[in-house]
């Protein structure tokens, strides 16, 4: 029993992750945080977010563990708190949506939700994998090296969860849902008697980036490469060689949140940003 309730407290904690607050271990921190328009949270407090959720939830869904929270409840918090209805966002209605007052931190946790989402719905080769810091199934080392350098595998179904393509296509709607910066720190050139200038990047995604794989691979075949659908194949292609610019952004990000970094560079970090009330 005390595994299960450890599981359950781990997962909770992630799903309701309130960084804006001093008491990020409480779960049921107050919506008052609305008042803030911008948030900066460490690069690997996200991604330890992120992968929190992936493999607890994955577990919860697939049965594996009983109890604890529910993959539905956990999205119709995250549509709450974007001010929105599930009515708005699975409608067959094309039109916008444009919430108000919503606070940075509602925006953090969506972002939270859409990266594990892409992470539990998208294919991946086995270095991939690797970099991403993810599931590995087992065998499939040996079924890549017969397969050649575009092997790839989706994630077993039951771990997917429930399908979210309305969803996604309701969140594609969303035109004031705030983009992801992420900042990454880093030594310049070393001169003989001198460190060198620090280098600063930003690199930005826009959820309708992450939201428009999501729904092509919810509901993709797993012989979609193979596939008639030209379209469909090259974007697939493109995926799993990595030459997409999500993919790209995936594993950079996760290959950063695990780098060391001397003391005296800051450390990488997201940053949401947003205008209340407008």
């Amino acid at each position: 029993m005390r595994p299960h309730k450890l599981h359950a407290t781990i997962l909770s904690n992630a799903m309701h992750s309130h960084p804006a607050h001093s008491n990020e271990g409480s779960v049921t921190a107050p919506r008052q945080e609305d008042s803030l328009k911008a948030l900066s949270v460490p690069l690997d407090r996200y991604v330890g977010d992120v992968l929190c959720i992936y493999y607890l939830i994955g577990h919860s869904v697939a049965n594996m563990i009983e109890g604890g929270p529910d993959e539905e409840a956990w999205i119709d918090s995250i549509v709450d708190h974007m001010e929105c209805t599930d009515e708005d966002l699975t409608s067959c209605d094309m039109d916008t949506i444009t919430p108000t007052n919503v606070g940075v931190s509602a925006w953090y946790r969506a972002w939270v939700f859409l990266h594990c989402t892409l992470l539990r719905v998208a294919p991946f080769t086995p270095e991939q994998q690797r970099s991403l810091g993810i599931l590995q199934n087992s065998g499939q080392e040996e079924t890549a090296a017969k397969a050649g350098p575009l092997a790839y595998q989706f994630p077993p179904k039951p771990f997917r969860g429930c399908n979210k393509s309305m969803l996604m296509r309701g969140i594609s709607r969303i035109t004031n849902f705030e983009p992801l910066h992420v900042t990454y720190n880093d030594f310049g050139r070393l001169g003989p008697t001198y460190r060198g200038r620090d280098l600063m990047q930003t690199q930005t995604l826009f959820p309708v980036s992450a939201v428009g794989v999501a729904i092509a691979f919810e509901s993709m075949s797993p012989y979609a490469y193979y596939g008639s659908d030209f379209n469909l194949g090259r974007f697939l292609h493109s995926w799993v060689r990595g030459e997409d610019s999500v993919i790209q952004w995936l594993l950079a990000l996760h290959s950063e949140s695990g780098r060391s970094k001397p003391m005296t560079v800051a450390p990488p970090s997201v940053t949401i940003r947003c205008s209340l009330g407008d």
